[in-house]
């Protein structure tokens, strides 16, 4: 998964929003499918979850990554 669409989410989710998939999708002009997998892959590194309504957020990792 390419680190610049991994970028483009946590971005999308940095205002502290709770997103679906379509959502991040749509925000970041992507596939649900490509969205799924780059926030999966956010999750496995801690920067970001998924809550039981299917919402996603960022993490304090995530916040710090970022921000760099």
């Amino acid at each position: 998964m390419s680190i610049t669409l991994e970028t483009a989410i946590l971005a999308a989710l940095k205002s502290g929003s709770m997103l679906t998939i379509a959502t991040i999708a749509r925000n970041v002009n992507i596939t649900e499918q490509q969205a799924r997998r780059a926030a999966i892959n956010l999750q496995r590194r801690d920067f970001a979850f998924e809550n039981r309504r299917a919402e996603w957020q960022i993490t304090p990792a995530g916040r710090t990554a970022a921000a760099r």
